[in-house]
């Protein structure tokens, strides 16, 4: 999913609701220094991410957990490169 988006290594990349956050872990793990956002409305949702990121130790220090609305989501328009979600 994440080479069908086309994002480059420089590139931000946010995971809209990303449950276990699957997508932002295999983000940080192909590129590690790329600012990754894992965003989910679900708490308990991203405390899984959370344990998800811890368990790849360094490759994770890019990933920041996000809690939001998808319906009111809190960036500047253009200012994320690429979205990414699960089917």
């Amino acid at each position: 999913m994440l080479r069908l988006s086309g994002a480059r290594r420089d590139e931000s990349v946010i995971n809209l609701a990303c449950g276990s956050g699957t997508l932002a872990i295999e983000r940080a793990l192909l590129n590690p220094s790329a600012p990754t956002i894992a965003l989910d409305n679900d708490e308990h949702i991203l405390k899984l991410t959370a344990a998800h990121r811890a368990a790849i130790g360094t490759a994770g220090a890019h990933v920041i957990l996000l809690r939001a609305d998808l319906r009111a989501l809190p960036f500047a328009n253009a200012s994320l490169n690429r979205l990414v979600s699960d089917l």
